[in-house]
Parts: C-alpha cells; sequence; structure tokens
C-alpha cells in the first residue's frame, strides 16, 4: 500500500461517498471481478465511515488485506491523495488480477507411497474469485480423480465453501488385504484462516479383496455400502481437535492432539506432542484409528505404517502363503482407540549451507498404543516404545523427517522398520 503518490490510473469504475471524508474510491485493474464484490470489501472495512485521515489509511488497509485473501490478484496496490480545492480525499485501487488458466505437476512421498500428480484450474471466469479444479494423482497403491469449485466468503461471510466429486482407489494390499473404491461427492466450509471447518461426503464405497488371502476380520467388510460422514475441525494455540459422525450415526470418531516448543537454549529446543483419538460405535477397518509410519495422524515412529494395533492372520491361498505374497502375515485391522507421546531435542547442525536450509537434527523418544475394546475385552493394549536420531526440515506441505529409529518395547505382530522418512503438520 502506498500514501501520497499522484500516480494517474485509468478507472474503469467510480465508487463514490458524497458525505464522507473519502470522496470516492476508482477501482482499476479488476478485469474479470464483479464489481460488486469488489464493492462489498469496501464496505465491509467501513471506509466511508471514517473520520480522519488515518482512520481512512487504515480501513484502505482492511480492505486491501481482504482483496488478496480472495486468492485471485497477484497485487491489489492502493493510493490515498488529496483533493487541493476541497481537502478530501481520493483513493485508488489497482488490481493485477492472477492469471485465469493455470497447470501443476509434480511427485508426493509419504513414507512408502509415492504418487505423480497434476492438477489444471481455471480462475475468476465467473467474476466471483471462485477456482474450478481437476486433479489427477497417480501411484502404485493409490488413484485419485477429482473435479472441486472453490468459492471465497461465501454468503458475504468469512467462510470459504469447497463442493467436490471425486473418485479414489486406494489398495491396502500390503498391510491390510483390501482395495477401497470410493466414488463420492462432498462438500465443506472452512473459515479464511483454516482453525475451523464444516462438511459432508455422501459417497459409494466398495471393499474387495483381490488376492483372496484377507484374514476373516476384514472378510466380514467386504462388499458395497454407502459412506456417509459429517465432519468438523477446529484448532487453536497449537491443539487440533476433530468429530467424524458417520453413516446415519453408526460411529463416532473424536480426535485431539497439540503440541508445544519450548527453547533450551539459542541452539536447542525441546518438541513435546501428544495426540488421542476414540471411536464409539460400530466403524470399518477404512474409518478406524491407525497408528505406525510418520503421517499427518497417528505417527509412530520406529514401526511401518498400520504397524501397531489389532491384527488378524491371513488366509492362505493358492499354495502361497501372505507373507510371501505382501511381506505381512496378519492383517491391520485398526483400533477404536489411540495414545501417542513424543519427545524430541531438536538442535542446529554444524552445517551453515542445513541450516540455511532451515535443517535441524533430532534426537526422540515415542510411545503409542492402539487398542480395541468389544464388550469391555481389550485387544493389543500394551504400550509400544521407540527412539531414534534424525533430521527435520521445514516444507511448503509440512515438517520433513527422515529418522533412523529403533523400535524399544514391541509385540510380535507389530511390523517395525529402522529407517523411516514422511511428513508430519508443521508446529
Amino acid at each position: 500500500m502506498e500514501d501520497g503518490s499522484n500516480a494517474v490510473m485509468d478507472a474503469a469504475v467510480v465508487v463514490e461517498f458524497p458525505d464522507s471524508l473519502c470522496r470516492s474510491i476508482h477501482l482499476s485493474g479488476f478485469a474479470r471481478t464483479e464489481p460488486e464484490l469488489v464493492v462489498r470489501e469496501l464496505m465491509a472495512a467501513e471506509v466511508h465511515e471514517m473520520e480522519s485521515i488515518e482512520e481512512v489509511y487504515m480501513a484502505l488497509e482492511r480492505a486491501h488485506d481482504a482483496l488478496m485473501s480472495l486468492g485471485a490478484y497477484n497485487a491489489v496496490d492502493v493510493l490515498l491523495d488529496e483533493d487541493e480545492v476541497d481537502g478530501r480525499l481520493v483513493a485508488k485501487v489497482q488490481a493485477a488480477e492472477k492469471n485465469t488458466f493455470g497447470l501443476q505437476a509434480g511427485t508426493f512421498v509419504q513414507g512408502d507411497q509415492g504418487t505423480i500428480e497434476a492438477s489444471g484450474h481455471v480462475r475468476n471466469v465467473l467474476g466471483r474469485c471462485e477456482t474450478i479444479a481437476a486433479t489427477v494423482e497417480q501411484g502404485l497403491a493409490n488413484n485419485t480423480y477429482s473435479a472441486c469449485v472453490t468459492v471465497p466468503r461465501v454468503l458475504q461471510r468469512p467462510w470459504d465453501l469447497d463442493v467436490k466429486a471425486s473418485q479414489v482407489f486406494t489398495s491396502n494390499a500390503k498391510w491390510a488385504s483390501y482395495v477401497e473404491r470410493l466414488r463420492s461427492v462432498s462438500w465443506s466450509l472452512s473459515s479464511e484462516d483454516g482453525t475451523r471447518s464444516l462438511g459432508y461426503e455422501l459417497g459409494w464405497r466398495q471393499l474387495s479383496d483381490p488376492s483372496m488371502s484377507a484374514s476373516p476380520s476384514i472378510v466380514a467388510h467386504l462388499g458395497e455400502s454407502i459412506k456417509s460422514a459429517v465432519r468438523c475441525t477446529f484448532a487453536s494455540n497449537g491443539v487440533v481437535a476433530s468429530l467424524e459422525v458417520g453413516g446415519l450415526a453408526d460411529y463416532c470418531k473424536m480426535s485431539i492432539g497439540g503440541g508445544v516448543a519450548i527453547e533450551l537454549s539459542d541452539t536447542v529446543d525441546l518438541v513435546l506432542e501428544g495426540s488421542t483419538g476414540a471411536i464409539v460405535g460400530s466403524a470399518g477397518p477404512p474409518d478406524k484409528l491407525h497408528l505406525g509410519g510418520i503421517v499427518p495422524w497417528g505417527s509412530m515412529r520406529g514401526y511401518q505404517s498400520c504397524g501397531v494395533g489389532p491384527t488378524d492372520k491371513r488366509r492362505r491361498k493358492g499354495g502361497l502363503s501372505a507373507t510371501a505374497r505382501t511381506g505381512r502375515p496378519r492383517d491391520a485391522l485398526g483400533g477404536n482407540f489411540l495414545y501417542s507421546l513424543f519427545g524430541a531435542l531438536r538442535f542446529d547442525v554444524p552445517s551453515p549451507v542445513m541450516r540455511a536450509l532451515g535443517m535441524r537434527g533430532q534426537i526422540f523418544l515415542q510411545a503409542g498404543a492402539n487398542e480395541e475394546r468389544i464388550k469391555d475385552v481389550v485387544r493389543r493394549a500394551a504400550w509400544r516404545t521407540s527412539a531414534g536420531i534424525g533430521v527435520v526440515l521445514p516444507t511448503a506441505l509440512g515438517m520433513l523427517e527422515v529418522n533412523a529409529c529403533a523400535a524399544l518395547v514391541h509385540q510380535d505382530t507389530d511390523f517395525k522398520t529402522g529407517f523411516q522418512f514422511g511428513l508430519t503438520p508443521s508446529m
């Protein structure tokens, strides 16, 4: 934002305030945006009600921030001039809109799974700062095709609306002997700061067992079903809570987690994190709580993805054991109670180049449990522990970790690993 410039702009729209200190606002550069949307943001900032130059300037700053948050502009410049005749103010707002079309492609690795992703979008073609996007993700175990429409500041409220249609194929053969196909439509409302959301998903789900080796516990859930779920999330001061109600109130899944970083010295921090989750009611394997690996939710370092918790023995088929076909003799079923505690000392590394990238070393200790309670019978409730050393690197997608680790306390049915990497949410 600039103040006091005498630059001349060709204004496509002029908003007049005859009785205000800010006499008029000249809008330009909003080639694809509906003028009423821009005017709405100016009115919400109450530019026309300010009674001093400082108040007008602060109101225009609020309008500038609101326009930028719509996601449709590379830049919004606001210039404030004083009329030499009557001393009233004239504001000039000039926008540089983002390109209408865009394409992106890249690769993404989480744990031992990798995908190639490509997406294309059109932006602001209807003049409401909306984004219409199509995404394709291809991986060895996951394929996703989706189309999404995002509308910011829906109904003139500080909430963004997403409406999405998707088809998802997920092979869980490595750890649970089933393949999931899901076609669904969903919508969600999320606050502009990302701290609150409310959404609903309705879809057709099919679980199948192409390997013909699924355990009896998995076989009981195979077939077609309707997926229906209401979800809400809330985040504040490093704590994230979520609630999901599935089916016709068949189950309720709740989770909460958070963390804190305590500075011990200029070069060393103590990081403490904890999370817990619970399911009340009857949920199938895809909706259960899983523990293991380095993942956004349910991390347990030193163990493979879904490597901790209730399991059931896979069947033999065609003379080959399940171990020979998939590497695991038992299916991971997931639990309805999950606990995880993590503590790490993170410290500066000696290399100046690595420090410049934000990379740090860490020594950690973790404990966790994943259990299933059915009629007061607890399965696999014992706590597991692990320890290790590694490096962490903050990225736009989260905190990248590369660790050498060891499972200290474990069960015979757990699936362990000595080296792993993955992404966790940034604190």
